[in-house]
């Protein structure tokens, strides 16, 4: 019996799976369901673009065969739990996963947690990590928010993150599809494999946030299931050839 095909998805919470679905099934899994692939799902609420940079290489090293990967907001933060811990380089083990009700939870070693890895009110709420983050390190993080981050130059550098991680798996000649999402202001031109501006993305949430279903529903994607529906019918559209 032949090995099914991987499908390997990146990024933050429009990109996730939940788990447990409660009746909304992400479009990577819906498209997955319908090509006969395996999903195995790295994005994560909340992520920041240096984590999923860490997701492409953890899909390179898994020797992935496909690969849909959405770009994230600069309003993130990675904050090292220790600072006097040394490692050679980070990893995406390295980063929180557990207690964001995501799929990915189940495909990322938690047992050498690092870092933490979110949105400035994720963290500053203790939403997920609980106190992983000390108060101090919240304070000193509320001060870098209110007189040394930038938005603009902080969406600059993560262009570059993630443009290196699209660079790499273009080398390893890797199918991808690339939804730049909250960094599509930057020049994607050179990719040539990005879901179409003429669609609906996961971040454009054509239909409104999925609480407005009825019965409510709670997901971590923020789309509702007939939305991820139509975003499963455009990546199948545009990637006709994956098989």
């Amino acid at each position: 019996m032949p090995v099914p095909k991987r499908l390997y998805s990146l990024g933050d919470s429009f990109m996730t799976t939940d788990h447990p679905s409660d009746g909304i099934d992400s479009f990577c899994a819906l498209y997955c369901q319908t090509k006969g692939f395996e999903h195995v799902s790295l994005a994560r609420p909340g992520a920041t673009n240096f984590a999923i940079r860490l997701q492409i290489d953890q899909a390179i090293q898994d020797r992935a065969d496909f690969v849909v990967l959405g770009a994230t907001s600069a309003d993130r933060f990675d904050v090292v739990l220790d600072g006097n811990d040394r490692v050679a380089a980070y990893q995406l083990c390295h980063i929180l996963y557990s207690g964001y009700r995501a799929l990915s939870e189940h495909s990322v070693d938690q047992s050498s947690v690092k870092l933490v890895s979110d949105t400035f009110n994720n963290i500053v709420e203790r939403v997920y990590q609980n106190k992983l983050v000390t108060d101090q390190q919240i304070k000193c993080l509320k001060n870098y928010l209110a007189y040394l981050h930038n938005y603009t130059l902080a969406s600059q550098k993560d262009y570059y993150v993630i443009s290196d991680g699209v660079r790499k798996l273009q080398s390893q000649n890797i199918d991808f599809v690339l939804i730049p999402g909250w960094l599509s202001q930057f020049d994607w031109s050179w990719v040539s494999n990005q879901w179409p501006r003429d669609r609906s993305s996961p971040y454009d949430m054509p239909y409104g946030p999925s609480d407005w279903e009825t019965p409510v529903r709670f997901t971590g994607t923020h789309n509702p299931a007939w939305a991820h529906r139509e975003f499963c019918e455009t990546l199948l559209t545009i990637t006709q050839h994956w098989s």
